[in-house]
């Protein structure tokens, strides 16, 4: 795929001059078309929300000296959980190319905040992405980001046998007639959650457990294959701007970077 080809070796020019620390290679997503790619994001966030987030981001972040000069941080220097006494991180998924990303990472915190309740990594939960997307109120063509945890506390989540997910090519799947007849018996639902908007805040709460979050979307990142992923001066932005919902189970203070677990 000349085209693919000639895109990963510009990406790869940016980041050796700009000493970035990681390596682009084709990827399932990198040879698709912009309009393809799109379908594996998700994350709706309009204009008013995202002037909300950064100025509620920006106010916290000031008063961050004082509130660290009246509370200690127990944060470590690094956590990775996928390996913490054990992996209480379960696998990966494939949303494919519909817009279902909030659940595949509301699904993924839920799942680690279980085993890591029950201190067992091993413990077998699998979680429906598709009940949470399809009967919670979502689409393919997308979720407010805390729109699936809001539908964890208040009706809950069943398992993926209830209701397995297929992206149906881009197509929403039908609640009513895709989820088991039993499902009201096989709901996990969850009491609380909250929001963090300081480093050291996101760190502690990362330090306690897989946190969701949402992310912009540049052209290079789906050429990602290996390192700590800094968008390069190849990048271009998606037009309009696009956002995902990822499962953050870890960081790193020596590599300044969040440890993710994607839905691709």
């Amino acid at each position: 795929m000349p085209n693919e080809d000639r895109t990963i070796r510009a990406i790869n020019a940016a980041i050796e001059q700009e000493g970035l620390p990681w390596t682009a290679g084709p990827t399932t997503l990198s040879s698709l078309p912009e309009e393809e790619q799109r379908k594996y994001l998700g994350l709706v966030v309009d204009d008013a929300e995202m002037q909300r987030l950064t100025a509620e981001t920006r106010r916290l972040a000031s008063l961050e000296p004082a509130m660290l000069g009246s509370r200690a941080f127990g944060a470590p220097a690094k956590i990775d959980w996928r390996a913490n006494g054990g992996n209480y991180v379960t696998s990966v998924k494939n949303q494919g190319g519909c817009g279902s990303c909030v659940s595949f990472c509301s699904c993924a915190v839920i799942e680690s905040a279980i085993r890591i309740k029950l201190q067992n990594p091993n413990h077998n939960i699998d979680l429906s992405e598709g009940f949470l997307q399809f009967c919670g109120g979502g689409s393919c063509g997308g979720w407010g980001l805390t729109s699936g945890l809001d539908y964890a506390k208040s009706t809950g989540v069943v398992d993926e046998a209830c209701m397995p997910y297929t992206a149906g090519g881009g197509s929403d799947m039908n609640c009513n007639t895709a989820r088991c007849s039993d499902w009201q018996n096989r709901l996990t639902k969850i009491a609380s959650y909250s929001n963090h908007s300081t480093m050291e805040a996101r760190k502690n709460a990362v330090a306690a457990g897989p946190v969701l979050a949402g992310m912009e979307v540049w052209s290079d990142f789906f050429s990602y294959a290996s390192g700590v992923y800094v968008k390069s001066s190849a990048a271009t932005r998606l037009n309009p701007p696009g956002y995902h919902c990822v499962c953050v189970v870890g960081y790193d203070d020596s590599q300044q970077c969040w440890i993710i677990k994607n839905s691709w």
